[in-house]
């Protein structure tokens, strides 16, 4: 197969590709298109070619659904921490109980 074909090839895989992932977004809103996309290994670039948008757009999207994961795990280690009687509930307990004891003092 020549450099040609080998180009033309990947072209017609591309929009193949394109194609059936505008198919997959049928219904879906522009952050949950840009989340598919992410998870299918398409760039920011790629993606707002794909939505009509800018990759800057696409990133700023990322960035804070990567915050909103991040906090939503930091909870769950805490909340799991909590449930076991782990040290991260009895201080924040000792915490609650010292702060009250000093507001009931000043009054």
């Amino acid at each position: 197969m020549s450099e040609k074909q080998f180009t033309e090839l990947g072209k017609k895989l591309d929009t193949l590709i394109k194609l059936t992932a505008i198919n997959v977004l049928q219904g879906k809103t522009k952050v949950q298109g840009i989340s598919v996309l992410t998870n299918m290994g398409f760039k920011p670039k790629e993606i707002a070619e794909m939505l009509n948008t800018t990759p800057h757009s696409v990133s700023v999207v990322k960035s804070a659904r990567k915050k909103v994961k991040t906090r939503r795990k930091a909870e769950k280690e805490l909340t799991s921490k909590e449930d076991k009687g782990g040290t991260a509930s009895g201080e924040n307990k000792q915490r609650d109980i010292s702060s009250d004891m000093g507001k009931s003092k000043g009054n």
